[in-house]
């Protein structure tokens, strides 16, 4: 006799049965396994139920194998997680609709809840390449699980950067686990598992489409404590994740960008609207201060600085400075203040943003 869980991977693989017709199918029979019992007739009575989608479901029961789900499923290596099972992530259970089912290649852990989602856009600047793989590789190291798209771009420098930070990420996919997509990505996905988990609401053979992104971005905050945004333009995907973040109770952060950068227009007009400015890793582990570890942050008392560099790291603070506001303060020939400010990068004091504005980094 199969499962609830079983009933619902079936009705879930019904061609055109989403995850908003699922749940209006077991509001109305309270349970998958009444789904499969229910005639035609009794299909078509539930609200926008076409006739085509009740006979589809009648079709599907003819020709639907149980054991052969199961035996498909384990020969690719793909656990399936209801959200009544224990393991089930309980981040995601706070949100609005959370998936009915997971498939699951890898392995979720009690430490996925201290987790960051990083998205951003999928053609990249240098500078958009740089503060991702450098905030992520610092937030991995200290022990925070990074969830992303497996996208091209931001998605995957961050995938990587926490895998060659030796820490665990999660990819979310908008289609199924068998249809790895983009395809170049994956070498990367086989990663993914050793150090994490892909992870997908659709069947395994569900091919990728442009209407699952939104879909499944909501998974992608759900997952997360906060949605760091690096390099976005006005009119990515990315802000789609940002805006769903927010109706989650998420945080939001953002990377500030040069103003002149199209690939940056999206994360400041972010900032504009209240997204938390963020020049590096220390801006969200301030947010979450039970996150932090010994390892998370350096201590300053260990960085060999003169009194004067000192200084410039109190002016300077955790909300940024510009240039022309440190040499008002310090009172220094510019060209002494350039040697210091860049001395103090090389000892990964500071950081130098866009605009010539600069901020501890980490300490």
């Amino acid at each position: 006799m199969p499962t609830e869980k079983e009933y619902v991977q079936w009705l879930l693989a019904v061609p055109q049965i989403g995850h908003v017709r699922c749940q209006k199918l077991l509001e109305s029979f309270e349970s998958a396994a009444a789904v499969w019992e229910a005639s035609s007739e009794e299909l078509r009575q539930i609200p926008s139920m076409t006739a085509k989608t009740a006979d589809e479901i009648q079709r599907s029961k003819r020709v639907y194998s149980f054991q052969q789900e199961a035996d498909f499923l384990k020969r690719n290596g793909i656990t399936v997680i209801h959200r009544t099972d224990p393991d089930y992530p309980q981040a995601l259970l706070s949100i609005f609709d959370p998936p009915h089912i997971l498939y699951v290649k890898g392995k979720l852990t009690a430490q996925d809840h201290r987790s960051i989602a990083v998205v951003g856009t999928r053609s990249p600047t240098s500078y958009g390449i740089l503060v991702t793989r450098k905030i992520c590789s610092e937030l991995s190291a200290g022990g925070i699980t990074i969830v992303s798209g497996l996208a091209y771009g931001i998605d995957t420098v961050a995938h990587e950067a926490a895998i060659q930070s030796g820490g665990r990420t999660l990819a979310v996919l908008a289609g199924g686990l068998a249809r790895i997509y983009p395809v170049q990505n994956q070498p990367l996905a086989r990663q993914i598992i050793q150090q994490g988990a892909l992870i997908s609401e659709f069947h395994p053979l569900t091919p990728v489409q442009p209407n699952l992104f939104p879909v499944r971005n909501r998974i992608i905050s759900g997952l997360s404590r906060g949605v760091l945004v690096t390099e976005a333009a006005r009119k990515s995907g990315s802000l789609i994740t940002a805006d769903l973040a927010l109706e989650q109770g998420r945080d939001v952060f953002a990377v500030p960008g040069p103003i002149t950068s199209p690939q940056s227009f999206g994360t400041n007009d972010l900032i504009r609207q209240g997204a938390k400015i963020t020049g590096g890793s220390q801006d969200i582990w301030e947010e979450y201060p039970e996150w932090e570890t010994n390892d998370s942050k350096k201590d300053l008392q260990s960085v060999s600085l003169t009194q004067l560099e000192r200084q410039i790291v109190e002016i300077i603070g955790y909300g940024g400075v510009s240039l022309n506001q440190l040499l008002n303060s310090c009172r220094i020939p510019s060209a002494d203040l350039y040697q210091i400010l860049l001395a103090m990068e090389l000892k990964g004091v500071v950081k130098r943003l866009p605009g010539q504005m600069y901020m501890r980094d980490n300490v």
